[in-house]
């Protein structure tokens, strides 16, 4: 009997995934990122360093979400798009 498995994405399967969901998106915003409420903002470099050794140069802003319309969501959202 064959018992499928699947293995967890390294994180470089990860990057590679977000580097080419960025070039799809031709300059439009793509979460990136989301991290617990309880850290002191999202990790705007380590976006930017793990996309820039993938090709990319990139403005990232991270959002604090406090379940309000315009940020229904708890914690931290990074946010990334190709530079221009």
């Amino acid at each position: 009997m064959k018992i499928k498995t699947d293995i967890p994405e390294s994180a470089a399967e990860r990057w590679d995934l977000m580097a080419r969901r960025l070039k799809r998106a031709k300059g439009g915003w793509v979460l990136v990122a989301e991290w617990p409420k309880e850290r002191r903002g999202g990790r705007n470099d380590k976006v930017k360093e793990n996309l820039g050794r993938r090709g990319l140069k990139v403005e990232v802003k991270s959002r604090l979400g406090d379940g309000s319309p315009p940020r229904p969501w708890e914690g931290w959202r990074t946010f990334a798009r190709v530079k221009p």
